[in-house]
This record gives C-alpha cells, structure tokens and sequence, in this order.
C-alpha cells in the first residue's frame, strides 16, 4: 500500500497550471501538459481521468496482464486527446508526459513512463532514479559521441515520447520489488530541472516522518531557483 503525500502548482512564471496529478494506495500518476502547447492541460487531464478509470478498483487489476493494460490505458488516452484535438480545431501538437507507479500484486510495483516525467526511490540511504528521460539529451548522452560543450548545448527538455495527437507511442513500463518504508518520488520536470538528485535526497531523508513537509520544502527549492515552469511532487511511502 502507498501513502501518498503530493502537491501541484503553477509555479512563478506560467499563467496556468498544465500539470495533473492522482493519487491512491495502489496507483501515483504525474502528467505534464507540453509547455508551450495549446492546452496542455487539457491532455494530461484526460490521460489521468483515463487511468482514474480503470485503476481505482483493486478488483479490476487481479490476474490481468498488467503490461497490456497500462499500454490500452495510454493507447485510450491518446485517442481521447487526438479526438478532442479533432473536435476543437486545434492543428497544433498538444500532449503530454506520464510516470507512474501502480502496486498490482503485494509489494510487486509497475513503473510506467513516457517523456521527462521522473520516478525516484529512496532506499538504504541512497536516492536512485528509475527512469530514464525519453528526451533528446539522454538519446545523445547514451551514444557517447558528443563532448561535454557539445551537450551542454542541447535541452534537455526536448522529448522523444509523449502522449498526445500523433502516432501512438509505446510506453516504458518495468517491474520492481517493494520493500516496507521504501520512498518513492514522482515529479514533473519543473522539480528535476532545478533541483539536483542529492538536494531532493536531503530533503525527504530530513523530514521522512513528515513527507508532507518535505513536498513543501522542495517547493520552496524549486522558488528560490525560479519555478520558471509548473511544479509537481508526489512523495509515497510503502507500508
């Protein structure tokens, strides 16, 4: 069982809010709708209303196939989103990224994502990310051909996966062992730009018996360093 402790906000700069979040005991989503886009909020509205769905009944998810059924939920999401897009006029790309975590078995977890969206586990006094951004940057950082100034130039939030009015894109998904009092941090981009890996660490390990505290917290990090987008925490303990 997770228990979650989450906050969202628009940040300094932005007008609006285009990120959304859910949380219960078996599932934790982060969607961030893409910056710069016509109504991003909107997608990433539907790609969590779409899971609300499906996963908020334990009984709906028993000895079902789980990689299949988070993949139709996205593949549902994405259509909802090309079909509003269709509806509306909008010609534009919208869409928006995704991670998530979901207990399906006891103490047996999926993590799913696709974009910049992260998921982080602290576990034996160390903070590890488990995903890998579906961005542009890491897909030139793995191929080891590129010097230090040569990526210092790329963005790093330019991403090569999302859901949204384009061709269907497959998502990540992979599985993972729970252990009792394991922390798991999902957040968007507006958090992991601007705050590194050890900050984050030394915030939640400081205020493990008060996580709520510790959403607080890196909002105020993320203040101090701009908030120049949309900001979203999830902080879920196992128990």
């Amino acid at each position: 069982m997770l228990i979650n402790y989450s906050l969202s906000d628009k940040g300094l700069k932005r007008l609006n809010n285009e990120d959304a979040i859910y949380t219960s005991s078996l599932l934790t989503l982060v969607s961030d709708g893409m910056g710069g886009h016509e109504k991003g909020e909107v997608a990433s509205s539907l790609i969590i209303e779409e899971f609300t769905k499906i996963f908020d009944d334990k009984k709906k998810i028993i000895d079902t196939d789980i990689e299949k059924l988070i993949s139709n939920t996205i593949k549902n999401s994405h259509q909802k989103i090309t079909q509003y897009a269709k509806e509306n006029s909008i010609t534009t790309t919208i869409g928006a990224t995704l991670v998530g975590l979901l207990e399906f078995k006891h103490s047996k977890l999926a993590v799913f994502h696709l974009g910049d969206s992260r998921l982080y586990r602290i576990r034996n006094k160390k903070i590890e990310a488990l995903t890998t951004d579906h961005s542009v940057y890491e897909e030139m950082l793995k191929t080891q051909k590129y010097t230090k100034e040569e990526m210092s130039r790329i963005k790093k939030n330019k991403i090569t996966k999302a859901v949204g009015n384009f061709p269907f894109i497959e998502p990540e998904i992979n599985f993972l062992d729970a252990i009792v009092d394991d922390i798991y941090m999902l957040c968007s981009d507006g958090v992991s730009d601007l705050c590194s890996d050890e900050e984050l660490y030394q915030i939640v390990v400081k205020n493990r018996d008060d996580l709520k505290k510790a959403t607080i917290e890196i909002k105020e990090l993320v203040y101090s360093q701009g908030a120049k987008d949309n900001l979203s925490i999830i902080l879920s303990i196992y128990n």
